[in-house]
């Protein structure tokens, strides 16, 4: 029961504080409803309201970036230049993966407007550049106009007043598309000063600008009506004094009130018409404040005291106005050189990365390809072994085969020696008995003594090799008279064989078929006959002999016939 108690009271508890949680939640949403409610008009009870919050005690992530950028939009619109990114690095966290497009755009043009009061115009531009990407998706006009104002800005802070001008262009159509003319009209100002101070302001683009001014005079604020005379008063040439005075009378009768007015344009002017004292009294109301106003007012009393004799006075004040100049210009450079060097160290790191990773990817390369070539020599070594061991193994079979053909040849050699030596005994015998008891024609005999001359030859060629050249160029003499080798063949087993030759023409075998049997007996095959005597009809010719010897398809004609020669022997 204790158990089930202390569960019960725990889970009770979560409860209690996830409702607490979500209560003060809720709260702190309802506070920055108010904050952001009144930001436009009454920035400084956005700021009253936003102070009552601690952003450490804001635990929900969304509430937290939100306070942060509005605390950081307040400060700017209460003209508090902070340099310091804690706040809106908090917004750029968030909002870099979540919110509208309109939040994403703020949280990194108010970022950029810190780095630009901390002089890193390098992470300001970086901002202004990201911001610039949510501009298709922004519905907010007025808070691209203001993005485009802050570039154009930064731009002239580094002396890019080419593209300071463009970006002001784009920024008074997005004023004037939101209905903004008072931020509309200061950035027309804005472009003629910048195309003042780069000599781009031409009659076309002033004739412009003084129709614009014309057609929202009514609308124009103190300061923009102070700008618009000093642009005129500046615009008109020295040589024309009358309209310069009548310029400096419509100006000071503008009821603007003394504050507003630019006091260094009027003794400026006054200067130009040589209305020394008049120009004197004009740039004494000038209030010092360390800007870079200030050179042009001790510019102006350098050239009064010249032109009064006072010439020690005169360059002091000139000496000031170059002092303030040059250190403007260095601050300046010195930003400039600082924005240039970080993004050299930028580049030089970006390329640094590039050629390690290049070392890397060649280093894989290489590898791979060592890894491929060993492997393609080791395949092409145990290839070319592979086929070394084939060409051993095809060696030695051509070599086994060359020894068995020499061993059949041998054989078959051995075999044709004894029929050789059998048919000279045979032949000799039947040479003895012709010459003593038996008349043979005078041609048959001579027939069968040159045969048997021959077979004495190739039988001694068997017991010595001087006689085997001679025996083999008579022998293949006799084997190319085809004719005369059948009829000798036939002639011999004739004698030899009488019975199985009487046998054979029984049977009806012409001379031909006779001999051709005879072929048979010593051995030879029907390819080897066919060869011997070019027939390439020889398959139907022995046809003709298995028919008139009544042989079956089973029974070799060969192997019947000397069958046949062995049974009519005896």
């Amino acid at each position: 029961m204790k158990r089930i108690a202390s569960l019960i009271t725990a889970s009770l508890c979560i409860m209690v504080s996830l409702t607490c949680c979500n209560r003060q939640e809720n709260e702190t949403s309802g506070i920055l409803d108010k904050a952001e409610e009144c930001l436009e008009q009454y920035p400084d009870s956005s700021m009253a309201i936003l102070n009552t919050l601690k952003i450490d005690q804001i635990q929900n992530k969304a509430n937290k970036a939100r306070y942060a950028l509005l605390k950081s939009i307040a400060l700017d619109k209460n003209y508090i230049d902070v340099t310091d990114d804690s706040l809106t690095s908090i917004a750029v966290s968030y909002y870099k993966k979540h919110g509208t497009a309109d939040e994403r755009l703020k949280a990194y043009l108010y970022s950029g407007r810190v780095h630009k009061n901390a002089k890193d115009y390098e992470q300001a531009m970086n901002d202004y550049l990201h911001a610039e990407e949510f501009v298709k998706n922004c519905d907010d006009n007025i808070i691209i106009g203001r993005l485009y104002t802050a570039k154009s800005l930064l731009y002239n802070i580094i002396f890019d007043g080419q593209s300071a001008i463009e970006q002001l262009g784009l920024a008074s159509q997005y004023f004037l598309q939101g209905g903004d003319t008072v931020r509309f009209l200061n950035s027309l100002n804005n472009t003629v000063i910048i195309m003042r101070t780069n000599s781009l302001l031409d009659s076309v683009a002033l004739a412009d600008y003084n129709n614009q001014m014309e057609r929202y005079w009514e609308r124009l604020t103190p300061s923009q009506k102070n700008t618009y005379y000093f642009i005129q008063l500046e615009m008109i040439p020295k040589t024309d004094t009358v309209a310069i005075n009548l310029m400096i009378n419509k100006y000071l009768n503008s009821n603007l009130g003394e504050d507003n007015i630019s006091w260094l344009s009027i003794a400026d002017a006054y200067l130009k018409v040589g209305n020394i004292e008049e120009s004197l009294k004009s740039v004494k109301k000038h209030k010092l404040d360390g800007s870079i106003t200030d050179a042009t007012y001790y510019s102006i009393l350098s050239k009064i005291y010249s032109k009064n004799g006072e010439y020690e006075q005169a360059y002091n004040f000139l000496s000031k106005n170059r002092k303030l100049i040059s250190d403007r210009y260095y601050r300046t450079v010195k930003s400039d050189t600082k924005f240039l060097e970080e993004r050299y160290d930028a580049k030089a790191q970006d390329v640094k990365q590039k050629h390690l990773i290049l070392f890397l990817v060649m280093g894989i390369v290489i590898i791979i390809l060592v890894l491929f070539l060993l492997k393609k020599h080791y395949k092409n070594v145990s290839l070319e072994h592979q086929m070394k061991l084939l060409a051993l193994e095809e060696e030695s079979k051509r070599q086994q085969q060359e020894l068995e053909c020499l061993a059949a040849e041998k054989e078959n050699y051995q075999l044709k020696c004894r029929d050789a030596i059998k048919e000279q005994e045979e032949l000799k015998s039947i040479i003895e008995q012709g010459r003593s008891n038996i008349t043979l024609n005078p041609d048959i005999l001579q027939l069968l003594t040159q045969r048997l001359a021959i077979l004495d030859k190739f039988i001694a060629a068997n017991i010595s090799t001087a006689f085997s050249k001679e025996a083999l160029e008579e022998l293949d003499q006799l084997m190319q008279d085809r004719a005369s080798f059948l009829e000798s063949t036939r002639i011999s087993f004739a004698l030899s064989h009488p019975k199985f030759i009487e046998h054979l023409y029984e049977k009806g075998l012409t001379d031909k078929e006779v001999s051709c049997c005879c072929l048979y007996c010593m051995g030879l095959n029907g390819s080897e006959i066919s060869n011997y005597l070019e027939m390439k009809s020889f398959y139907n010719f022995s046809k003709v002999i298995r028919r008139k010897l009544s042989l079956n398809r089973s029974m070799n004609i060969d192997t019947y016939l000397r069958i046949l020669l062995e049974q009519l022997q005896k």
